[in-house]
């Protein structure tokens, strides 16, 4: 199985901020709802099924796990929440324009053999997005429901249908760490714990929260 080695996590550290570390593990015994039961436990959870032609289901299906933070836009004004506090945010234009600064730092290196989608902002436009793309009537009231959700995560389980194997990826921050072989180390501990639930027998009658549930 593939995975990435010391010697190709330094290369991409070179010339990038954020480094995908991978590690490819079987995944013809597991389905993507059988390893989203194994987190059902957890706050916040995202998976995305991807279907071609309309009836075809794609290459890969993902599930983002233990995001760091939470981006939302609520009657227009855009906030985060990480490690449990909450913060309105500076923006200009288009509330959006708050989440593109926050994803927009930090170069992310491109690994060929990872699937299109490494990590990143997860979530969803709601109905009353359209407000933020068009001139419209203010509506009469709000829902309660914001106009955007998306999870920010590090975090992803790619899973190949073609191929049937899972790659567990996460993604380091290079400059949060004094030393690129303790980053390594870092992400190789998080892959350990991530492969360790995902070979987690999962219970028959377990439920996952939306990733959509604000509390």
């Amino acid at each position: 199985m593939k995975a990435t080695t010391k010697e190709r996590f330094c290369e991409l550290a070179g010339s990038a901020a954020i480094v995908p570390v991978y590690r490819e593990i079987p995944g013809d015994m597991d389905t993507p709802v059988s390893v989203l039961k194994r987190f059902a436990n957890d706050d916040l959870v995202v998976l995305l099924e991807s279907v071609e032609g309309g009836e075809n289901l794609g290459r890969y299906s993902f599930l983002g796990v233990n995001p760091y933070g939470v981006f939302f836009v609520q009657d227009h004004v855009p906030y985060t929440r990480i490690g449990g506090i909450e913060r309105k945010l500076p923006y200009a234009g288009n509330p959006l324009n708050a989440l593109r600064d926050i994803i927009g730092n930090g170069t992310v290196a491109v690994e060929p053999d990872l699937p299109p989608l490494p990590g990143g902002a997860i979530g969803f436009l709601s109905y009353e997005a359209s407000g933020l793309f068009e001139s419209l009537p203010a509506p009469k009231g709000s829902s309660g429901v914001p106009e955007c959700l998306f999870m920010l995560t590090d975090e992803i389980i790619a899973f190949d249908n073609r191929r049937h194997t899972i790659k567990v990826i996460v993604n380091v921050h290079t400059d949060h760490h004094q030393t690129l072989e303790g980053a390594f180390e870092g992400a190789q501990n998080r892959l350990d714990r991530l492969e360790s639930k995902i070979r987690q027998p999962s219970g028959p009658h377990e439920t996952s929260r939306c990733v959509s549930q604000i509390e």
